[in-house]
């Protein structure tokens, strides 16, 4: 935290408004969604796109791609960063507010897929942590707004060659916590120039507290990590597992059992919120839906890969998902009521059952699984996708 600043220099502070890097809940993503939960092509076309991404992230951390100033179609200034398929717009606007009770204006990031039109949104409040000298206004917004944007582009450039530097090694172990909470703590101690937009108040730097932010970025680390991974990894075998909250249940996501193997990139948070409102336009009647990604690999060349989570609804019933993919025979997914101990789970439902698809009923909602491939390799590799979402009960 930023407990005092020199006098050339403004403070501000980000807190979140949206919780994690939420999906935008619209046609676009219920159609990726149902598509995909019949597994086999489908599953691993939408895995594959998340993983396209790993192009964009590592051009953004070795800066060879980099934040371009524009303006938005209703004339606010933005920056951007665009792979082609894949692009991320940053969009600050001033909130009217001129004391230190109520945030002076609010952040956008959006990220969109070209491919599948699926778009993921974080919203946060800007707030002035002193009063520089002079009027806080539009005027001082305006002069903030080069710094504001270098300062969160910094942030996001920092944690993805973080990240990479993570992934490019033998045997990744990345934790998104303890990545995130050192970047945004490094980060939070930075200052970068105003280049002399606020040269009237006396003000040239802005330092920008990040540490309140820490749950959304969570979320985005593993969005960044596992796609960068694919260039590196040395395992005959990994998965990676995507969860999606549609509901508008709040639910506990929990690791009950890692019977074989072990993640290379964890889950980044344990709370999957119901559904909410956007707190930007984003669509007729579009509201936000909690997701988390994680990757599993074995741990030697003949090791499988075995796991049991539980997704539980707060105050309700919780689900049981098996994932099963074993170093030589058919690979199985399960979701149903839990067994008395986790390993019973696993023992009762880790055989073979042909299905890329699979589905159960439980009270308010329903837990909806697809898995890429029964067997083999894909593009010369033995990886997975797994794709669970919870969905209301018909």
């Amino acid at each position: 935290m930023n407990t005092a600043t020199p006098d050339d220099t403004v403070s501000l502070k980000f807190t979140e408004v949206t919780k994690g890097f939420p999906f935008v809940d619209d046609d676009a993503l219920r159609a990726a969604l149902g598509r995909a939960l019949d597994g086999g092509d489908a599953t691993q076309q939408l895995f594959d796109q998340l993983n396209a991404t790993g192009t964009f992230w590592a051009a953004i951390a070795d800066k060879s791609l980099s934040f371009a100033p524009g303006v938005s179609p209703e004339g606010t200034p933005v920056v951007m960063a665009s792979s082609g398929n894949v692009q991320m717009r940053i969009i600050a606007t001033y909130s009217g507010v001129t004391g230190l009770g109520e945030p002076f204006g609010t952040l956008a990031v959006e990220l969109a897929n070209g491919a599948t039109r699926i778009q993921q949104i974080m919203v946060y409040h800007i707030w002035l942590t002193a009063l520089p000298t002079g009027p806080a206004g539009q005027p001082l917004f305006d002069g903030l707004l080069r710094g504001i944007y270098a300062a969160f582009s910094l942030m996001i450039q920092t944690l993805a060659a973080t990240l990479a530097q993570a992934a490019s090694v033998r045997d990744p172990r990345i934790n998104p916590a303890d990545t995130v909470v050192a970047v945004l703590a490094a980060m939070s101690s930075k200052s970068v120039s105003l280049q002399g937009t606020l040269a009237e108040w006396g003000l040239s730097k802005l330092i920008v507290d990040f540490d309140d932010i820490a749950f959304s970025v969570f979320v985005t680390a593993p969005l960044i990590a596992i796609p960068m991974l694919f260039g590196y990894l040395a395992h005959a075998m990994y998965t990676s597992v995507m969860v999606v909250n549609r509901t508008d249940l709040d639910f506990t996501l929990s690791v009950e059992k890692q019977v074989w193997g072990e993640a290379s990139v964890d889950w980044p948070i344990t709370r999957l919120a119901a559904r909410s409102d956007s707190p930007i336009p984003v669509g007729s009647a579009a509201k936000l839906a909690q997701m988390a990604v994680a990757q599993y690999i074995n741990t030697n060349t003949m090791g499988s890969i075995g796991l049991v989570l539980a997704t539980s609804r707060d105050g309700g019933a919780s689900a049981a998902e098996v994932i099963a993919v074993p170093w030589a025979g058919v690979n199985t997914i399960w979701t149903g009521r839990p067994g008395a101990t986790p390993d019973e789970t696993y023992d009762d439902h880790a055989v073979t059952n042909d299905r890329l698809a699979y589905s159960a009923d439980f009270d308010g909602f329903t837990v909806k699984m697809a898995i890429s491939r029964l067997t083999g390799a894909t593009g010369g590799a033995y990886w997975y996708g797994v794709l669970i979402a919870i969905v209301p009960r018909a």
